[in-house]
């Protein structure tokens, strides 16, 4: 450390003695000479050129100089940005070593900054030497006598060895700005496997005395280095000399790639170069001419002129007006290093440095510099500025996009060759070059010829046009700052642009006129792969595809959403924090970062259910922490190095995890922890950079001021808090010391005084102002701002893009990103750019800590510009734009995605323009009906998995108040993706109504009178209280109604949300009770209404179909006077048992009165009575009493035994009709049963296999499973509520082929809402009709028919159901019981139909199927099956309830009747 203090502390004179020192750097590598005498010596020597030479095996200063300037421009970035010590000595290494202590030389050769991948050391083996290059080839030695070649080409790399065995390549690509090596995903050979997050490993491919290796080269323009090395099957690794990885640049075409031309020296070197080489020692001829180019004929204009003509040079030039970054940074001269620095401190006001401050302030010089060469600055201006000729340019300002000299000449696309072969055996290397010169193309490198128009050859005018179009696109992304990265981006992306353009037949003139013509201010045609230009707030971003429909959101499904089953979370994890956070005396966010990556290993050990569970109760715990529900500091000071070195080990260890996690829940939780702390970042810099700005602005470490009282606090416990306390004190700048901006700033980020007064190191005075300095102190802390914001707000946008920019970004994320950092004041145009970015992540960033936060900002972007635009949507063009937008980043965030992803694909299939028509406002109502059940269920979800933990962990933990605990789950649902989404549909419904004019009532049961009187009770969930007798006359508001359920006695209206089948259970019940029955649409309706809770209430329904209501005067009345009372008004109704037939099985022509029920009956009636069009199936019956005949049976009297036991309890617990169900279950068949059924089933052509074991054990399970619907709970109720006697309740079995149809229907002959006996009702839904019928939510497909025009069916609603019920052709057994068809008592739907094998439950997209995307087919059908209840009623004599099914085949649809009763 003395040593490199010293070294220093002369920089200036080692530098400049240093080409003097060639003799001298020998003796320094054979022995250890003193420091002083190596001061001495080198200190006395003259200035001179570095010429290129070799000293033994060993790189001299001169040839590790020369080395360096033949690096690409990445590594010498690399080597400009070093440390101090190490810059002031990039060309000493190996001279510099051999002046440290043997120990400390260990150190150093280990250090990653000193071996910088091995390229810059001379290693030989025989007559090969590292690194050797000829053209487009080098070798490395591999081993004694055996040696690796590689040969670069534009598009691949292959690879060659004489290393015996089977070998492995470990390998990844060096990228410009980061240290971890790039893993492509899209050009890795057959068998390549990801070494953890750090390399790929290929197998090489055997041939006759060596391996090989063809690699294809990724589309990655700042891909600029191969790093690999060797292992073979033994676990013997083959790496460089001194244990790093080997690595050769890759080769590029075009004159700007940086390695196309090497740096040349500049004149004066050259000069010097001569008389300087012919004092160094000859290398060998094989050396001399693998390690030296011949000499360069060309001086570049900004290579670094000699410290003693600086001067004179800057004098004289001016400073060029417009700037050209170079193809290559040019090697920065030490001293000009040395000044800037001493400028920079000199600015400062000459503050004293410590010594580490004066590395870093160095160092920031350093990079200064280079930002400055990179925006086209020339040696010669900065030589000027560091002497103070002129003043300091400023760095972070880069100059105008200029059109470039030598653009990439535009070149024709190729398609990838075909699959190669073996490549030749390695050869001897010739013609060595310098590594890093230009290579020529051959015949070898042309590509195969394709079939494709010739674009024309380019004149010399070309690359103008390209700056020309380069420019235009960053004038239309408004002019933002770019890097030189960027600018390199840009520029080709518009080569590829003017490439289209040539493919699609335009000329270079109409193409040069079109670029030189002003624009119109109003287009829109900014280039699909360019970031779009900064538009209103109506604009979207769209390159290539409407903001509707840019993504296959169906792909985005979770294979694995969750685990199976439900568990707890592991007690022991929990206990550990707990137990830390209620007795540690000393705890800081450093300690619980540290706890929390102990168990989040410990919980990734775990399996299924208990890792979620555990996962959610770490998320619980983190983010208690992110909302300061638990301390940040108690009793213990933490340096922001301790601190964000904790955040980083954490961050990087979920990032891992992320990438391991089993299910998509699992994943969602790691991501969520992720989001409640920081990244990590250089906490150094929070604490040094403090000090920085308080130097340079003179502001004096002095107790009893605001400043040193923050400036404390930072170094010793910084927390998120400061970051909202900089944006304070920026605010209070920015206002001229406006203390009311300050507070005001501090308020909105949750900072209260009494906060800031609670630190350790407390902050309890006012802010200062600097009235001489401010500009210079908001310019400062600005920029510490962005320090404070990398290690504490990850899920900052600014810092997350800089990061995930070096950290892999997928390439076609960068133009969406841009455009989100421009466009972040127009919503629309920024959240468009944010989903579509975030949709390109979504295959790259599992398991990328960098990518991950990219992700959270962006939703924390789309989310912010949500709520702020969802208010300002007035009409529903902006609001369909906004909702899908918000859709698809919802479909992106959660992991039970599918409903949710099925849909936004729905969404996406609705008529262009729906908006314009009342048809397309009905789709687009299924839709928002559907993603609204989806809301409603996530939120459950989250509520569930969440709360419970959420108060069980509040509860124990000390410092969690109990409000926190009570709103944490709601507070996560409103935070998340799903509550923007839910924003808009409130905005978007109204307009929805009007447009598709539904109004707010929808009548189901239009109940007996116009007006009803009751008393408003407000309830959860229909199905809780439809056991109920209410003694006075009720009106009942309730939030969910599902479908199946009973209304209850006493009821006399019933009000909802939701929208039931009007053909459901509940709405048939309700019709036949005459209970006003509605859906409303209007929140602010039922909202008022639910106000009269207790209260009496007036209801009337006017004959348009709306609901008024007012306060009544009227006392209660007792519904026991009223005919839907307990009995219904059919308590005259009689049910009597019939007797058994004596026959297990019937044919059709046995279907009589008394045998089987109407559904059987109504179907033999039919026979001959309808057109040849409507189909009947085929069906067979077992009769009535058939199933108490099986229960006689001597094989199961103590099934009979047990089930009449069961069923005497039933009266009293109702719990017992379940056990009765699975005691029927059990029943043996009698032999005679199964003959019965073969023979009938033969006869009537009902598909049967009778000699199929395993079909009969099918066909009696669900024969079975009819039987025992019998005694469910709800058909139970329901009787005893008719004043019917369940035991005399008898079950016929209906027995049918099931047709694989496309669509179910249901019909009423008179529609039951109005009563009009003229309508004729349909309801159609996907697949099977159980879904009609059963409990399942959503709408279907209604319509009604005037009998007398039936060919004009007028649509009601359109699909909203989430599934269909699918299954391949089977036997269905359907319930036909005596309770069933009773005048004035509908028990249809009471009991059950079942497959003889499972239905399939599959989710549909409503939208995209045929019905809904051609209309003319849907009236087609609509009518045919209109026709089908003309025709029935006509047959029938009376209104019918019937039900069939569509099957669309090549002849146009099917249509088969399933069964027709009376309607109710």
């Amino acid at each position: 450390r003395q040593f490199l203090r010293g070294l220093r502390t002369h920089r200036n004179e080692l530098h400049h003695a240093l080409p003097q020192a060639t003799s001298c750097s020998a003796i320094c590598v054979t022995s250890v000479v003193p420091y002083s005498s190596i001061r001495s010596m080198l200190c006395s020597a003259p200035m001179r050129a570095v010429p290129s030479a070799r000293v033994g095996n060993a790189s001299s200063s001169s040839a590790r100089r020369a080395m360096t300037q033949r690096a690409d421009a990445s590594q010498r970035r690399h080597l400009v940005a070093s440390r101090p010590s190490l810059l002031s000595a990039c060309t000493l290494a190996r001279p510099l070593q051999a002046l440290m202590p043997p120990t400390r030389r260990a150190q150093h050769a280990h250090s990653p900054r000193s071996s910088h991948g091995a390229r810059c050391q001379a290693l030989v083996a025989g007559d090969v030497t590292e690194g050797d290059k000829t053209e487009g080839q080098y070798l490395f030695p591999v081993g004694p006598g055996t040696r690796m070649q590689v040969t670069v080409s534009d598009t691949e790399v292959v690879l060659t060895t004489t290393v015996p065995g089977d070998l492995i390549l470990h390998w990844g690509l060096q990228v410009k700005g980061s240290e971890a090596w790039y893993l492509p995903e899209d050009s890795r050979p057959e068998g390549t496997v990801q070494y953890k997050d750090r390399a790929l490993q290929t197998p090489l491919v055997a041939a006759d005395g060596y391996s090989w290796l063809r690699i294809a080269l990724p589309d990655k323009p700042d891909a600029t280095a191969l790093n690999f090395v060797l292992k073979d099957a033994g676990d013997t690794w083959y790496k460089a000399e001194d244990g790093s990885h080997w690595s050769f640049p890759l080769a590029t075409s075009g004159a700007s790639s940086p390695l196309a031309a090497a740096p040349q020296p500049p004149a004066h070197q050259a000069a010097a170069a001569a008389p300087a080489a012919q004092s160094a020692p000859t290398p060998a001829p094989q050396t001399t001419n693998k390690s030296m180019p011949p000499a360069p004929t060309k001086v570049q204009s900004s290579t670094t002129k000699s410290p003693a003509a600086a001067p004179n040079a800057a004098d004289k030039m001016p400073m060029a007006p417009s700037r050209q970054p170079p193809a290559v940074l040019p090697v920065v001269n030490v001293e000009l290093q040395n000044l800037w620095a001493y400028r920079m401190w000199e600015e400062a006001g000459g503050p004293n440095r410590d010594y580490d401050a004066q590395q870093e302030e160095f160092e920031v010089g350093c990079k200064n510099i280079e930002k400055l060469l990179m925006a086209g600055y020339l040696m010669e201006e900065l030589w000027a500025s560091a002497r103070g000729i002129t003043t300091f340019p400023p760095p972070d300002t880069p100059p105008p996009l200029a059109v470039k000299d030598s653009p990439t000449p535009i070149t024709p696309p190729t398609t990838a060759p075909p699959t190669p072969g073996p490549p030749n055996p390695p050869v001897a290397v010739r013609n060595a070059v310098a590594v890093g010169s230009p290579r020529k193309a051959s015949a070898d490198d042309a590509p195969p010829k394709q079939d494709q128009q010739e674009i024309p050859k380019l004149p010399e005018a070309a690359p103008e046009l390209c700056g020309i179009k380069a420019y235009i696109m960053w004038e239309q992304a408004g002019k933002p700052n770019r890097t030189s990265e960027e600018e390199d981006r840009e520029y080709k992306r518009a080569i590829e642009e003017l490439n289209k353009e040539l493919r699609a037949g335009k000329t270079l003139q109409e193409i040069e006129t079109a670029l030189k013509s002003p624009a119109p201010a109003s287009s829109s045609s900014s280039p699909p792969s360019a970031p779009a230009q900064q538009a209103g707030p109506e604009q979207m971003w769209a390159p290539g595809h409407s903001a509707g429909g840019r993504s296959d959101v169906m792909s985005w499904i979770e294979s694995n959403p969750c685990a199976q089953g439900t568990a707890s979370p592991d007690e022991g994890i929990v206990q550990k924090f707990l137990n830390a956070e209620n007795n540690h005396n000393e705890w800081t966010l450093m300690h619980r970062c540290n706890l929390v990556k102990d168990l989040l290993k410990q919980t990734m050990g775990m399996q299924g259910a208990q890792r979620e569970a555990t996962l959610s109760a770490l998320y619980v715990y983190m983010r208690y922490s992110a909302t300061r529900a638990l301390t940040w500091q108690r009793n213990y000071n933490t340096q922001p190095r301790q601190l964000s070195g904790a955040m980083d080990s954490l961050t990087g260890t979920l990032a891992h995890l992320h990438g391991e996690a089993g299910t998509a829940t699992e994943r969602w939780y790691i991501r969520g922890i992720l989001s409640c702390i920081g990244a990590g970042g250089d906490g150094q810099r929070i604490r040094d950079d403090i000090l920085h700005i308080m130097h340079r602005h003179n502001i004096k470490e002095q107790k009893g001021t605001w400043m040193e009282q923050w400036h404390q606090k930072l170094h010793n416990n910084t927390t998120f808090d400061d970051v909202v306390i900089c944006e304070a004190y920026l605010a209070f700048l920015k206002g001229h010391g406006d203390n009311g901006a300050y507070w005001r700033v501090m308020s909105e980020g949750g900072v209260t005084r009494e906060r800031l007064e609670s630190f350790a190191r407390a902050i309890t005075l006012e802010p200062e102002d600097f009235p001489h300095c401010r500009d210079g102190l908001i310019h400062d802390f600005k920029e510490y701002l962005k320090v404070l914001k990398s290690v504490h707000a990850g899920t900052d946008l600014e810092v997350a893009a800089n990061a995930a920019r070096n950290s892999g970004l997928p390439d076609h994320c960068r133009g969406p990103l841009d455009t989100v950092l421009g466009n972040r004041h127009h919503p629309l145009t920024a959240m468009s750019a944010a989903v579509q970015c975030r949709a390109g992540l979504r295959g790259s960033m599992s398991g990328n800590r960098s990518l991950m936060y990219l992700d959270l900002s962006l939703e924390d972007v789309i989310r912010g510009c949500a709520e702020r635009s969802a208010s300002s949507v007035d009409n529903l063009e902006t609001g369909s734009q906004l909702f899908a937008m918000l859709l698809e980043n919802l479909c992106l965030s959660v992991p039970l995605n599918k409903e949710l992803c099925t849909s936004m694909s729905d969404w996406n299939n609705l008529p262009e323009h729906w908006w314009g028509s009342k048809g397309g406002a009905l789709q687009a109502v299924s839709v928002v009906d559907r993603v609204r059940r989806a809301l409603g269920e996530l939120s459950d979800v989250m509520t569930s998995n969440l709360q419970t933990t959420a108060e069980r962990l509040g509860n124990d933990l000390n410092e969690v108040a109990d409000w926190q605990t009570k709103l944490f789950s709601e507070e996560v649902v409103r935070g998340s993706a799903a509550f923007a989404v839910s924003l808009v549909c409130t905005e978007m419904d109204p307009m929805l109504r009007q447009v598709a004019e539904m109004g707010a009532w929808q009548i189901i049961s239009p109940g007996k009178e116009a007006v009803s009187v009751g008393r408003v009770l407000v309830i959860d969930d229909l199905h809780s209280v439809q056991e109920e007798v209410y003694p006075e006359n009720t009106v009942m508001v309730c939030q969910t109604v599902g479908g199946d359920e009973e209304i209850p006695d006493g009821v006399v209206a019933c009000f909802t949300p939701n929208a039931p089948d009007v053909l459901s259970h509940v709405s048939v019940r309700a019709r036949n009770c005459e209970v006003l029955f509605a859906t409303c649409y209007d929140s602010n309706i039922l909202n008022e209404m639910r106000a009269f809770d207790g209260k009496m209430l007036e209801v009337t329904r006017s004959p348009a179909g709306d609901i008024t209501f007012k306060e009544s005067t009227a006392s209660a009345t007792s519904s026991a006077s009223k005919p839907q009372s307990a009995n219904g008004g059919v308590s005259s109704v009689k049910m009597v048992k019939p007797e058994w037939c004596k026959e297990y099985a019937i044919g059709m022509d046995a279907f009589k009165k008394g045998v089987v029920g109407s559904k059987s009956r109504n179907l033999a009636e039919l026979r001959g009575r309808l057109p040849e069009w409507i189909n009947l199936p085929a069906s067979v019956a077992v009769p009535f009493a058939t199933f108490e005949a099986v229960l006689d049976d001597a094989a199961n009297s103590a099934v009979k035994t047990q089930l009449a036991s069961l069923y005497a309890e039933v009266e009293t617990d109702l719990s017992k009709l379940e056990g009765c169900a699975q005691v029927v279950m059990q029943l043996q068949a009698p032999a005679a049963l199964k003959t019965a059924l073969d023979a009938e089933a033969a006869s009537a052509g009902v598909p049967w296999d009778s000699a199929d074991v395993g079909h009969w054990d099918k066909a009696f399970a669900a024969l079975k499973s009819v039987w025992a619907s019998q005694y469910n709970q709800r058909a139970y109720l329901s009787l005893r509520k008719a004043g019917l006697p369940h035991a005399q309740l008898c079950m016929a079995v209906l027995v049918q082929r099931v047709v694989p149809a496309d669509y179910a229907f249901v019909i009423h002959t008179v529609n039951p809402s109005s009563g009009n006996t003229n309508e004729i009702y349909i309801e159609m839904v996907k697949g099977l009709g159980e879904t009609l019928v059963g409990n399942y939510a959503g709408r279907a497909l209604s319509a009604i028919v005037q009998k007398d025009n039936l060919a004009s069916p007028e649509i009601l609603s359109y699909p909203s159901k989430s599934v269909g019920l699918f299954v391949d052709e089977t036997l269905i057994f359907r319930s036909d019981s005596n309770g069933e068809d009773l005048e004035g008592y509908a028990g249809a739907g009471l009991y059950d139909s079942v497959p003889m094998d499972h239905w399939e439950e599959r989710a549909v997209n409503q939208q995209s199927d045929q019905l809904m995307q051609n209309p003319e087919l849907r009236r087609q059908v609509l009518e045919l099956v209109a026709q089908v209840g003309a025709e029935v009623e006509k047959a029938l004599g009376t209104p019918q309830d019937i039900e069939g099914a569509v099957e669309m085949t090549a002849d146009g649809p099917k249509i088969t009747l399933v069964q027709t009763r009376p309607q109710m």
